[in-house]
């Protein structure tokens, strides 16, 4: 190319379309010791503007669209009798903006195209569209002539009027001769060249790639002007190679090793070889991320949508929490987000928020001033929070400010002043929340989001400011709306930012790569309806009038047209002398088969790369993560082969990680199954015995729970201690899931949740107890038969009594709509269970002689002595409240404990496991308080009669004796450290469980309980 422009003096000059073109020419001319120029004759096609001296202000995308929608409107009301498209455009604009976009680049008048459509006839409709369309279009130009605006479309026509009057001797320094090299298509330039080619004072040689389908217009241009089409012709065009790949990871994995082998050997320079991908959205942020992770050096232009940039994305989650009227979700994610400096204590808002739904910033306040007294009260509901009154009362200093800047968003304002309340979040004070200033810090070296997010604010800020200049309708708008509005905006707009560095692997859209020679180019993505791209819908006109259109020499494009030029567009990008590969993928992301691009050549398609990549596939590692994954596959072979004693060599590249990786993998096996494949590896042999030792998931282990540091232990023995306070809820917990335990009652850890809209089952079971525990504590010295007359008027007031009081003290309950039908459904629920239970009483000659009846709190201490599941002496001080005691038979009779269940009751079996021990325990007490004792039982409040007595254990019998035996082992197996994930045969795994990737460990007891094991043979 330098050859042929000869840009030496003045006497030539050159137009280029892409800097890649302008490097490789002055790398050229260097090369064949040309001197350099300190006014370059050359000239990128973006750069006319100013060499033809066209300075008018350019207008705004915004403006265009409201321009562009408002003259459609108000036309189409007159013309067509409704409004065609959107009414307002500002964010996507309307439908002729497209058509416009064909007309203007060639400069197009109203009365030409108002000649072409009276030719193109049609219907009545077809008509009034026509006028309607005209109509639009000139009314959309004499805006911008009355606003000394340019449409930059428009931009191409513009040089051809400055050609058509003289002005290109001046526009090119006085060369006589004008090389224009990278046109692949006409597209947008036809007057241009036309312009060109008619003009006499400068000599112009138009380059071209060899077509195989000649473009009719380069073939009548052609007669006017010097035309040298195709490559050298001394030089050899190698024929594509093609790789079908089987998704878009392994695909740019794959190109990655293939730039990173060319590199390694010396085959070209970084900036001589291309990945070229038809479109700049996804995948040329694939194959830069994939050239970067494999330590290629990469320059790309990344596009990336407006509501993708991290920053952005931050100042839509305040306007998206505004529309939602500040519910706990909405108010956490902010908080806890880093763009934003708030300085509030996430524990607050999660304490606030598990008590009770709270909706809005008022309430918020005021549910924040209410824990900061149960705070200083050391309230149960907040105990184990990590709460402390002075954190609180910052975090409600802190709040408050965040609610001034924060309450305005909330309101209904019309759409200027939205505006204008979205760029002072954006500028006042460092951003809302300091966000301009946190935007700046880098994580982990990513200056590339510091970037982007920079870029996007400023980007923003003037999509704003030039939205803010439109008029607008005083119609108010909701916060929903203007955070819908907004998003909308930011999806419809993108950035496009370049990598700093120029001279990497080129990562081009296929219009940059155009013409550009490459020593080796690789062509992503090639699928059909990706490469080359159809066109979606027509607009106003359909393809057959588009095409009658062309034909009457209007610029507009049609189908086969535009599909000619697609193929056109691949033919320069792969028409290169060197080596070019062509990749193609047979299955999207959901496994959907696809097809390759119809311009893909002949290939065998057997050669598609495996489905399944193993380490050992690749020749070498391609990344640092590669590296360590063939180590540990080595390893992992290694160790499977039948000479797993061997020595094995491994070659990780960051030993660090794969000794980490070593370390979970032994900590893995010993909570599942798998061992069995390495045997005597990770764990001792299996014992020569009759009887299978128990895999390690079912036992207490280091890697299970098993805590066993001396300094750990010593705080377990000092918190856990005899004068610790048991309750048989605790003990419960313990015996059904240690782990369970571990989290809730040692570390206190508890997840983050929100109340539940509907009423707990423990709020259902605490006003039903309540109920029961008044009812029965009045009738149970003149306990009727039946549940009539007097007593049920009487229950009926108590219901009314007891859950007033509850939602006048302000206690969650849940949302008032559903807790009017839940509360319905408690009340029914106690009086079913009161009327089937008094004649069942009567039947058996049973009464209620105590409710609620306390012990082990406060000063009073309470202790159980006996023996553990060892046969050693333990003690165990107690604490609890037994719903009722009966007594059946007459004089003193025997004593019976009764606790009430809201759902189902535990079965007998439950006590041989400890899964259940509260009756028992309860009785024990009772006994030793010298009450004769008979048994202990449940009952159902939803399901009364079913079972009568549910988990009914006599006192004294063997099972009662065990299920003591189990409850005086629980205080010895904490204070060891046993906190094993494995869940009791009778209790299984619940919902409110940590989950299994917390865990670990999904294993439960087959038999027998876990008392006899405390993890001293899983130390060794």
């Amino acid at each position: 190319m330098a050859g042929a422009a000869s840009p030496t003096s003045s006497d030539a000059w050159i137009w280029l379309n892409h800097r890649n073109l302008r490097d490789l020419l002055y790398e050229a001319a260097h090369a064949r010791g040309r001197p350099g120029w300190l006014d370059p004759p050359v000239t990128l096609f973006g750069e006319l503007t100013e060499r033809f001296g066209i300075r008018d202000r350019p207008v705004g995308l915004l403006t265009r669209r409201r321009l562009v929608s408002r003259h459609a409107a108000r036309l189409g009301r007159r013309i067509l009798g409704r409004e065609p498209g959107r009414g307002d455009g500002v964010i996507r604009g309307h439908m002729l903006d497209a058509l416009l976009g064909d007309l203007l680049p060639e400069g197009v008048s109203p009365d030409e195209l108002a000649r072409a459509l009276g030719r193109l006839g049609g219907d009545d409709f077809a008509l009034r569209r026509n006028e309607w369309v005209v109509a639009v279009y000139r009314a959309y130009l004499d805006s911008l002539r009355k606003r000394s605006l340019l449409d930059s479309r428009s931009v191409n026509a513009h040089i051809a009027e400055r050609i058509e009057a003289g002005g290109l001797p001046t526009a090119i320094g006085g060369a006589r001769e004008l090389h224009v090299y990278s046109i692949a298509s006409p597209r947008t330039r036809r007057r241009m060249l036309t312009a060109l080619a008619r003009q006499e004072e400068v000599e112009v040689r138009l380059y071209l790639p060899l077509e195989s389908e000649p473009d009719p217009f380069f073939d009548a241009l052609a007669a006017r002007t010097e035309l040298i089409g195709g490559p050298d012709e001394a030089a050899e065009v190698l024929p594509p190679q093609v790789q079908p790949v089987p998704d878009a990871a392994r695909e740019m994995t794959w190109v990655a090793r293939q730039v990173k082998e060319i590199l390694a050997v010396g085959g070209a320079e970084p900036h001589q070889v291309a990945v070229v991908a038809r479109s700049g959205r996804d995948n040329t942020h694939r194959a830069f991320r994939a050239l970067i992770r494999a330590g290629v050096p990469a320059s790309a232009r990344i596009r990336s949508p407006l509501v993708e940039i991290p920053a952005l994305k931050a100042l839509l989650l305040i306007l998206r929490g505004a529309a939602r009227n500040w519910d706990y979700r909405a108010l956490r994610a902010l908080l806890e987000h880093p763009y934003f400096d708030t300085r509030m204590d996430l524990r607050s808002v999660d304490a606030v928020a598990a008590n009770r739904r709270v909706v809005g910033l008022s309430a918020w306040r005021e549910s924040l001033e209410r824990l900061q007294k149960l705070v200083d009260d050391k309230a149960r509901e907040i105990r184990g929070r990590g709460l402390f009154a002075d954190r609180v009362e910052k975090d409600i200093e802190a709040f408050e400010a965040m609610r001034e800047v924060l309450e305005p968003l909330g309101k209904a304002r019309p759409e200027a002043d939205w505006i204008d309340i979205t760029l002072d979040l954006l500028k006042k004070d460092r951003g809302v929340f300091r966000l301009r200033r946190r935007v700046c810090d880098p994580v982990e070296d990513r200056w590339e989001v510091v970037r982007a997010d920079q870029r996007g604010i400023h980007l923003l800020e003037r999509l704003l400011g030039e939205w803010r200049g439109l008029d607008h309708a005083d119609d108010p708008l909701e916060p929903a709306a203007w955070h819908a509005l907004l998003r909308k905006l930011l999806q419809a707009n993108e950035l496009v930012l370049s990598t700093p560095g120029q001279k990497g692997v080129q990562v081009l859209e296929a219009h940059d790569a155009a013409l550009v020679p490459f020593a080796h180019t690789f062509v992503v993505h090639a699928n059909d309806r990706e490469f080359p791209r159809t066109t979606g819908s027509t607009g106003v006109f359909t393809d057959v009038e588009r095409r009658r259109l062309a034909a009457l020499g209007l610029p507009v494009a049609y189908r086969d047209e535009t599909l000619r030029r697609e193929r056109g567009l691949w033919r320069a990008v792969t028409q290169q002398t060197g080596s070019v590969w062509i990749s193609y993928r047979t299955t999207d992301a959901g496994g959907t088969p696809l097809l390759p691009s119809l311009m893909v050549p002949e290939h065998d398609d057997s050669v598609e790369l495996p489905r399944v990549r193993r380490p050992s596939d690749d020749r070498e590692p391609l990344t640092p993560v590669e590296a360590d994954e063939r180590a540990a596959f080595a390893l992992h072979r290694a160790l499977g082969g039948s000479d797993s004693a061997r020595r094995t060599l491994i070659a990780p590249a960051r030993p660090g990680r794969i000794a980490r990786a070593i370390v979970a993998a032994a900590a893995e096996v010993h909570r599942g199954p798998g061992l069995d494949r390495y045997p005597g590896f990770l764990l001792p042999a299996q014992a020569s015995s009759l009887t299978p030792s128990l895999h390690p998931a079912y036992r207490p282990n280091p890697w299970n729970g098993h805590l066993r540091d001396p300094d750990v232990l010593g705080e377990l023995g000092r918190r856990f201690g005899e004068d610790y306070r048991w309750s048989a809820s605790k003990l419960e917990a313990y015996a059904r899931a240690p782990f369970t335990f571990l989290m809730d009652r040692v570390l206190w850890l508890e997840g983050v949740e929100e109340a539940e809209e509907e009423t707990t089952p423990l709020a259902f079971g605490s006003v039903a107890h309540e109920i029961l525990d008044r009812f029965y504590n009045e009738f149970k010295d003149r306990l009727p038969l039946t549940l009539a007359g007097p007593a049920e008027n009487r229950l009926a007031e108590i219901s009314r009594e007891v859950c007033a009081k509850r939602e006048e003290e302000g206690e969650w309950l849940g949302v008032a709509s559903l807790w009017e039908q839940t509360r319905e459904g408690i009340v029914r629920a106690v009086h079913g269970y009161i009327a089937w239970e008094l004649e069942h009483m009567a039947k058996k000659g049973e009464r209620p002689v105590e409710t609620e009846v306390g012990f082990g709190f406060d000063a009073e201490v309470t202790f159980l002595d006996g023996e553990d599941v060892r046969g050693r002496a333990s003690r165990l001080r107690l604490c609890g409240r037994i719903d009722r005691v009966d007594r059946s038979g007459e004089g003193a009779g025997l004593h019976h404990v009764l606790d009430y269940k809201s759902g189902g009751t535990p079965g007998a079996p439950d006590f041989d496991d400890a899964t259940a021990l509260q009756g028992v325990l309860y009785a024990r007490i009772l006994a030793d308080r010298g009450y004769e004792m008979g048994s202990s039982r449940y009952r159902s409040i939803k399901r009364p009669g079913s079972p009568q007595n549910g988990g009914l254990v006599k006192f004294g019998t063997p099972s009662y004796d065990r299920a003591i035996s189990l409850a005086l082992s629980i205080p010895g197996r904490v204070r060891s450290g046993c906190f094993e994930a494995v869940a009791s045969r009778k209790g299984g795994w619940k919902s409110w469980d940590p989950e299994l990737e917390i865990r670990r460990n999904g294993a439960q007891l087959r038999e027998g309980h876990r008392f006899n094991d405390s993890g001293e043979v899983a130390d060794g």
